[in-house]
């Protein structure tokens, strides 16, 4: 991707990039992609945020076209004729018919938005995983890169360029799993240093958990170690506790994100009281659809928050449901259908003046809403202490209107790094070590010698009090 000389250096485009690869040009006053870093994925240019549509895709010769061929959703992989083989691949592809008894297949995902991932990294896996003689799926981008699948070597002229994820997919012997650990030793760690292994158990797709689950539990039983369940949304609430400083009990916790949107009473660890929550779609969710509305990628959060920056507040009304309800509960379906009606009945929805003054008014109302629910909450609760957790935890506007609001009441605001908002590992790690700390001795015998397991799909997190020792 380029930037042309119309750039009037406005830094909208900056944010809209998942892996920061738009910065500050030379001179200063312009802004230029940093062409090292950038994974042609085509997030600047879809998003429309350039208000003089300064960017300009630029033939890619190979071995660079492999970019957009692992980061672009709408670019079809040559070997596969799939979309978006990065992170979109564990989504698309039907691995149903690829299972067999005895063993487990393994997806191993490098990179993700904000870090990317180099094919030298990619290689290093692939190495390190040939030795275990396991068999790469054929069917899978990585792999057909291979010059030698017998040791995981990739062809050179690729080992330079970044993608925004790449995933090796493999399947060993149930036996064998084991010696997938002893790649922790590469990073100075070793089997002994496992004291457990924490999965997540739900709430979420029933397929998609017992993959995760399966391995968790099969790692577990090889290494007799326990392995720890965790709710989903527990990670994302816990996640608050990495940061710097780090919130103290109890608290008022909104739990924002694609799937939900609901405040909690947080007494102390293992102990929420739901307070109320969205009784249809997800905020982050609305944020997902508004953007496509406007013509914007997936996810939508950082594009619309982008976009609302350049619109003018009340330029567009839109409705605020249940903003004044006596209860903590939220509604948004209105909201996007509100978007809906305002972009179809615009006499130009493409005028990017209009399409600004949209996402404002989108993003007004949704801040609007969570910031007076969060202050009823407070209220209600008498307390002082409001922890905003998930991935729309990490927009902008959302971050600045909820810190003005506690901070009038002389109250105390915590949010996760940036980093940690989205899903991610770290938040599953400090949940599990949080229960892990809990457990009784007894307890712990038992999750050791635990035989069975399941996912638990619909999990809400009120049922989390405690760890559950029979699933």
């Amino acid at each position: 991707m380029h930037i042309n000389q119309q750039c009037i250096g406005c830094r909208q485009c900056w944010p809209v990039c998942p892996v920061g690869a738009i910065g500050a040009a030379a001179d200063g006053h312009h802004s230029e992609v940093n062409l090292d870093r950038c994974v042609e994925c085509s997030a600047c240019l879809r998003s429309r945020v350039c208000p003089v549509n300064a960017f300009e895709p630029q033939e890619l010769p190979w071995p660079r076209s492999l970019r957009s061929a692992f980061s672009d959703v709408l670019s079809p992989h040559k070997s596969t004729g799939v979309l978006g083989r990065g992170t979109e691949e564990m989504k698309t592809n039907d691995v149903t018919g690829r299972l067999r008894a005895g063993f487990v297949n393994v997806a191993v995902e490098l990179g993700r938005p904000g870090i990317s991932a180099s094919f030298e990294d990619v290689q290093t896996v692939t190495r390190a995983l040939a030795r275990l003689d396991v068999e790469f799926q054929k069917e899978n981008p990585v792999t057909s890169l291979f010059t030698n699948d017998r040791n995981g070597d990739l062809n050179p002229e690729v080992l330079g360029e970044r993608v925004l994820s790449a995933l090796v997919e493999f399947e060993i012997p149930v036996s064998r799993v084991p010696e997938l650990v002893e790649a922790l030793e590469e990073a100075g760690k070793t089997r002994s240093d496992l004291g457990a292994i924490a999965v997540t158990e739900g709430p979420g797709l029933a397929g998609a958990l017992l993959v995760g689950i399966s391995v968790a539990h099969a790692i577990g039983y090889a290494l007799g170690i326990p392995v720890i369940g965790v709710h989903h949304l527990e990670g994302h609430l816990l996640a608050s506790l990495l940061a710097d400083p780090a919130p103290r009990f109890p608290f008022v916790a909104l739990l924002v994100s694609g799937g939900h949107t609901q405040f909690m009473r947080v007494q102390k660890f293992g102990s929420y009281e739901l307070l109320g929550e969205t009784l249809d779609d997800a905020a982050g969710e609305a944020f997902d659809k508004t953007a496509q509305l406007l013509g914007m990628c997936y996810p939508g959060g950082p594009g619309v928050s982008a976009l609302a920056e350049k619109g003018v507040s009340g330029a567009i009304e839109l409705p605020r449901p249940m903003m004044h309800s006596p209860d903590l509960n939220m509604s948004f379906s209105g909201l996007k259908t509100a978007v809906l009606n305002a972009v179809t009945k615009a006499p130009n929805p493409e005028d990017p003046q209009f399409r600004a003054n949209v996402a404002r008014a989108f993003v007004d109302a949704v801040t609007d809403v969570l910031a007076a629910k969060a202050v009823r909450a407070l209220k209600k609760t008498r307390l002082n202490s409001l922890v905003v957790a998930g991935g729309v935890s990490a927009n902008k506007q959302l971050r600045a209107r909820l810190t003005q609001e506690v901070e009038k009441r002389h109250g105390k605001i915590f949010f996760p790094p940036l980093s940690l908002c989205t899903d991610n590992g770290a938040m599953i790690a400090i949940a599990g070590l949080k229960r892990l700390q809990a457990m009784t001795p007894e307890e712990l015998d038992a999750c050791r010698k635990r035989w069975s397991f399941s996912a638990k799909p619909r999990w809400t997190l009120t049922e989390a009090a405690h760890p559950d020792q029979t699933a």
